[in-house]
């Protein structure tokens, strides 16, 4: 018989396998369109896959998520996968797949930071310990690949790529708080509820969008630029690879193995981006990325690994 923690553990670096796919197909299209409208096709394409899953799991059954939960999975939405990932293709487009989901990586410390303020969770002497080999590690990286003073455009690739992790962080520990209330369920059940739960916030993150694009057409058309069309099918794939099946994968991951091995095997996505970044996008591949890298995933995995407390 399968060990469950097996298939959750291959389920969560399928995640983040996923994710790698998908943040170098994404790269590339970001050469032609902008990072809010990249956004919106992604969140709006995968919105009613999601809505599907949960309609299939419930089998008829009633929403599961109360009005208090909506409240922070709507707010979750708009911060993380709205605000956030708007930063996160901005960044990637700025200084390339390899720095900025480094530098994602902090988005699971900065979480634990904000969750050891509120709601209080305790932060353990092994998570301190991951605070500070994630930050050396990404501190490592950024600080080896400059040559002289920061170019302005690297400079806001770095600043957007921690916006990201912040706002991304932020949204974590909403989800968090929205799903705390609830009580063990059957595999069946969780999957249902994370279903419904990612369902909201992608529909709150389509509406921010929607709105957001709306306000910039507006100011566009009164300085006389040109509207491009959005080349949609050529983000068909990249959304269903790094949204749809990574989100999918993480949840199958939740269902069969701890939460912190999950977090800590999902955060693997910079391990996966530093061939794939070679490969496909020409980005360099030296010996201080790669040592940094480990060193800010081992950062990662420590802080979830770990429950010594003070």
């Amino acid at each position: 018989m399968t060990d469950p923690v097996l298939v959750g553990g291959l389920a969560s670096l399928g995640a983040a396998f996923s994710w790698a796919i998908g943040t170098v197909m994404f790269k590339r299209r970001l050469h032609f369109e902008s990072p809010t409208a990249v956004n919106l096709f992604k969140t709006a394409f995968c919105l009613p896959l999601f809505v599907a899953t949960w309609w299939v799991l419930a089998a008829g059954g009633p929403f599961p998520l109360g009005a208090e939960a909506c409240f922070w999975l709507v707010a979750s939405g708009v911060c993380g996968l709205a605000a956030g990932d708007t930063a996160l293709f901005t960044a990637l487009r700025d200084i390339g797949a390899q720095r900025t989901m480094l530098i994602q990586a902090t988005g699971p410390m900065i979480a634990t930071l904000v969750a050891a303020v509120w709601p209080g969770e305790a932060l353990g002497l092994g998570q301190v310990a991951g605070i500070g080999l994630t930050m050396l590690g990404v501190t490592w990286v950024i600080g080896w690949n400059r040559r002289g003073p920061a170019e302005p455009l690297v400079a806001r690739g770095v600043a957007f790529a921690a916006l990201s992790s912040v706002l991304n962080a932020l949204g974590i520990v909403m989800t968090r708080s929205a799903l705390q209330g609830f009580a063990e369920l059957e595999v069946r059940g969780e999957l249902e509820l994370a279903a419904a739960a990612t369902s909201v916030r992608l529909a709150a993150a389509v509406v921010f969008l929607l709105v957001l694009g709306r306000w910039r057409r507006r100011r566009e058309d009164r300085r006389g630029g040109e509207r491009r069309r959005l080349a949609w099918g050529r983000l068909v794939l990249p959304s269903l690879i790094g949204t749809y099946v990574g989100l999918a994968a993480v949840m199958i991951g939740l269902v069969y193995a701890p939460s912190g091995i999950v977090a800590a095997l999902s955060s693997t996505t910079p391990l996966f981006l530093l061939p794939l970044g070679f490969w496909f996008l020409g980005e360099p591949l030296r010996l201080s990325a790669v040592v940094g890298t480990i060193v800010a995933v081992a950062g990662v995995a420590l802080i979830f690994l770990t429950d010594l407390s003070f």
